[in-house]
């Protein structure tokens, strides 16, 4: 699920959210901790928490549309503070729930705001 935050007035793509199952992810790129390292070392921390989160926390088995993996959203700083990424979320974790069925979302967060 991917959805972008259009200005009205400019046309300008002002946010985004980018989201997915989890389960999908987890079974295309099953977690391998001994393979090579990513281009990018955020990539393999992400990895390792969303592996810790599936088998610690999460406490069930994961199925198809169950959980959704928001793996990044985002606002222009210039449209920051005015509750978008809020509504954004809001409206994309109710159109998984609704369309797809999903029950649960899985957000890692860097920003306290976020949090």
């Amino acid at each position: 699920l991917s959805f972008l935050v259009r200005h009205k007035p400019s046309g300008k793509i002002v946010g985004g959210l980018f989201a997915g199952d989890l389960y999908r992810y987890h079974h295309l790129s099953p977690y391998d901790p001994t393979s090579a390292p990513a281009m990018i070392a955020a990539s393999d921390l992400l990895d390792d928490m969303d592996n810790a989160f599936i088998t610690k926390d999460f406490g069930q088995d994961l199925k198809e549309n169950l959980v959704l993996h928001v793996t990044v959203a985002a606002v222009s700083h210039e449209h920051s503070n005015r509750g978008l990424l809020t509504r954004l979320s809001e409206t994309v974790c109710r159109y998984a729930k609704e369309k797809k069925g999903f029950q649960y979302a899985f957000v890692q967060v860097t920003n306290p705001i976020t949090r």
